[in-house]
């Protein structure tokens, strides 16, 4: 809905309301793929990791050719992926909730204390990760 918004603090807000969903489900995602992967964890995190960065390399693709296509209102374009892999997921979670060792697995999981030191640390490691990579992104190429 970025492109179709008046101004710039709905756009604003728009993108941070997209970038918060990945940001919060993304995690939870890779920890399903590793409890129902089985005994073949790196293969089920290939087949993630594939599909996240399909996502990422045909995603502008196909918002460029919207976009010429239709102008900002090409933006909404976005809705129909979001909503076929929305479709398949819960699909997709009413098998999962079927499984019983994996169900108690995730509840076992979830049981755990929090571990808030880790989670800083890891917290500024990637928010320092992504002020380089994008300040390169941005400054290399001026």
């Amino acid at each position: 809905v970025s492109g179709v918004v008046p101004g710039y603090i709905p756009i604003i807000i728009a993108v941070i309301v997209s970038g918060t969903g990945s940001a919060a489900f993304h995690p939870e995602a890779a920890r399903h793929v590793d409890l129902y992967g089985g005994d073949k964890k790196a293969t089920a995190m290939s087949v993630f990791g594939v599909g996240g960065n399909l996502g990422f390399s045909l995603g502008p693709l196909l918002m460029t050719g919207s976009l010429l296509y239709f102008g900002l209102d090409g933006t909404l374009i976005m809705i129909f992926p979001a909503g076929i892999v929305a479709f398949l997921l819960m699909a997709q979670f009413r098998q999962l909730k079927t499984r019983d060792s994996h169900t108690k697995a995730l509840q076992a999981t979830t049981a755990s204390r929090d571990d808030w030191s880790v989670f800083v640390r890891l917290t500024i490691t990637i928010i320092g990760k992504s002020v380089i990579f994008y300040a390169l992104l941005t400054f290399i190429p001026l």
